[in-house]
């Protein structure tokens, strides 16, 4: 639909003369005596200019550092362009992703938005209103840009690791202290050239939102995330990264044949069918394409890492080089490189339905930004003690045991702006945990090979080195609270390793059975009644397991003897042990295999897309394994955002 009052032919601002003073002002602010010598040696400014078919392709991309002797703005990393696709016009934009090169165009720049009335001079504050989003000025660091200002005037951007200063992504303004510039969007898109702000706003910044942004950037759309946090990458930079995949190439140079085909029956039949059969074949279908183009972007791996991922006999775990952490610089390198802008600190608080039903914008308090499209990436909520009694009892039943090793971010923000336009959940009472006895909250995925473990019967029911995918899931169906059984000469002989150095180890089990955590006593009798354990019983399951250890094989459950160690030697020590470490949470935003999101009214909500930890049609009872929920992350991701794109083109 063409806006009215659009105009093809020439900049909307020229309607103003402004354009005329961007381009003829720069005599006056580079020759001013308050600007660096060193600044008046860069090349001049080239100007916005028109070209035949109304795109206008120059871009300019600056930084600034300048002694200035009165409150003026300066624009650092801005661009300015004219965009027309399809049947919109034209219209100027301020980029918030450009890398800078230079600096006194931008001030040049900022003197003529102030001339023209286009920047607002606002009251004491320290933020910054770009195009109706609030950017808040940030801490040092490579992404989130902090504009510093000294009593003497200077203005300037640092980074976290330079001394001078340097490139930040983002946008933001200087100013001298108490003053603050707005610059109007309604001002820039001067005669409603434009029915939107963005294409596609994103919202989340980890490996499911950086995947959408840029994917929608390369299907032509133009994007903006919005990051709840002061840096990107949310839960996605703390993870491993791994990602579950079938039919790789890493795979083949591996030797190792394997299909979608395959890797969907495992999925399905792990999980007893109770997932949504379309959306976990669509992730089946799409893991080794989408695993193909991360590798491209440049994420590396390695056939010799390859590993079995959870119960399945194929590996089809893939960890990165450089962990998840390196996947996200890596895509957020890409989406800087496609000028996908990127908000950092903006927690998005509301979504907006237009008059057909559709998602038309997004909001941060007061400040909106309309779309045409909205991918929902926020994360899962392993950081809201309310959502996680509400949506995942069984984690909150572990009270005070329980603690997320995600962001702090992550407080369901997904599912409440979804549930607020009408979209249905599932996926209830779902996720991982993984066993802890409590005594810090360090991070330890594994159960070494010499404890028993033991129910509130006395009796064994699982094998100690089950993966951590199912060991969780056993444990609660045991009431969620068991005992680890071992003695004195096991204890003694648990030196640190690799594997474990929080936990079981010799001075730490000391320390804590001194201190009283841990259950302690010189007969098993005597540890059974601590412990609320029938005595007959844990007598009898000693004797089996100390049989078993003696032939060298492990009779009820296949644990690999080579760990197993006899419990004989007193004291005897029982260590509660629980189901409480929260790895992600699995209740979510229901999607279709296409991500869009589904209505309680079973029809998708139009404009509305989701992805990563915030969809709950994927995951089942049981964790499909390493990698199973950082690879939908980059699938679902990357689908979304083609998707959004797609949707929003059609506008």
């Amino acid at each position: 639909m063409q806006p009215q009052g659009a105009a093809h032919d020439h900049h909307p601002l020229d309607q103003t003369g402004d354009l005329r003073r961007l381009r003829e002002g720069f005599s006056e602010i580079c020759h001013a005596p308050h600007c660096n010598d060193r600044d008046l040696t860069r090349p001049p400014l080239q100007g916005v200019h028109d070209e035949p078919d109304g795109i206008a392709v120059r871009r300019q991309r600056r930084c600034f550092e300048a002694r200035i002797s009165q409150p003026v703005l300066a624009v650092h990393e801005c661009r300015w362009f004219i965009r027309r696709k399809d049947k919109r016009a034209p219209r100027p934009h301020v980029h918030l992703a450009a890398e800078a090169e230079h600096a006194v165009e931008e001030l040049r720049i900022a003197r003529g938005l102030l001339d023209g009335g286009i920047a607002e001079r606002g009251g004491d504050s320290d933020q910054i209103h770009i195009g109706g989003i609030v950017r808040k000025q940030q801490r040092h660091g490579v992404v989130d840009a902090r504009v510093c200002i000294e009593e003497h005037g200077m203005a300037h951007a640092c980074a976290a690791t330079e001394k001078e200063p340097v490139t930040i992504p983002g946008l933001c303004a200087f100013s001298a202290p108490r003053q603050r510039y707005t610059l109007d969007a309604s001002a820039l898109n001067a005669g409603g050239s434009m029915s939107h702000d963005y294409d596609v706003a994103v919202i989340g910044s980890g490996a499911a939102g950086l995947a959408a942004a840029v994917a929608a950037a390369d299907a032509g759309a133009s994007v903006v995330v919005l990051e709840a946090d002061t840096r990107v990458g949310g839960s996605s930079r703390l993870s491993g990264g791994h990602f579950y995949a079938a039919g790789t190439s890493i795979q083949r140079e591996a030797g190792i044949q394997d299909s979608a085909d395959a890797m969907y029956e495992h999925y399905m039949t792990l999980n007893q069918w109770l997932v949504e059969p379309s959306v976990v074949r669509r992730y089946c279908d799409l893991s080794a394409p989408a695993f193909e183009w991360v590798r491209e972007l440049g994420v590396a791996f390695a056939s010799d890492t390859l590993y079995q991922s959870g119960v399945g006999t194929v590996p089809r775990g893939h960890p990165p080089e450089g962990a998840g952490e390196a996947v996200i610089e890596v895509l957020d390198a890409q989406r800087a490189r496609r000028g996908v802008d990127l908000v950092l600190d903006a927690r998005v608080t509301g979504l907006k339905r237009g008059g057909d039903g559709g998602i038309c914008a997004i909001e941060i308090g007061d400040d909106r930004a309309s779309c045409g499209a909205v991918v929902i990436a926020a994360g899962g909520f392993g950081a809201n003690p309310a959502m996680l009694a509400k949506h995942y009892p069984d984690a909150a039943r572990a009270g005070n045991w329980s603690w997320y090793i995600g962001t702090p971010t992550a407080r369901g923000d997904g599912l409440t702006l979804g549930q607020s336009v009408g979209a249905a959940l599932d996926g209830h009472n779902r996720g991982l945990l993984l066993l802890t006895p409590g005594f810090s909250r360090d991070l330890e995925v594994l159960l070494p090979g010499w404890l028993m473990l033991v129910n509130r019967q006395g009796r064994r029911f699982a094998n100690e080195t089950a993966p951590y995918t199912v060991l969780g899931g056993l444990v609660e169906h045991q009431g969620g609270s068991v005992y680890a059984i071992f003695d004195e000469a096991a204890r003694a002989a648990a030196a640190p390793n690799m594997l474990f150095r929080a936990y079981w180890v010799d001075e730490v089990l000391q320390r804590q059975a001194d201190d009283g955590s841990i259950l302690r006593a010189d007969s098993l009798d005597a540890l059974a009644q601590q412990a609320e354990l029938p005595p007959d019983a844990l007598r009898g399951t000693v004797e089996r397991y100390n049989a078993d250890c003696a032939r060298g094989e492990d009779s009820a459950f296949f644990k690999n003897p080579a760990g197993m160690r006899p419990v004989a030697t007193p004291p005897f020590y029982a260590v509660e042990v629980r189901p409480a470490i929260i790895c992600w949470t699995g209740t979510g935003l229901r999607i279709d295999a296409d991500t869009r999101v589904l209505g309680t009214d079973e029809r998708p909500v139009p404009g509305l897309y989701a992805a990563g930890e915030t969809v709950g049609s994927l995951h089942g009872d049981r964790y499909i394994g390493g990698g199973g929920s950082f690879g939908p992350c980059i699938v679902f991701g990357k689908l979304a955002g083609e998707q959004a794109a797609r949707h929003a083109g059609t506008l």
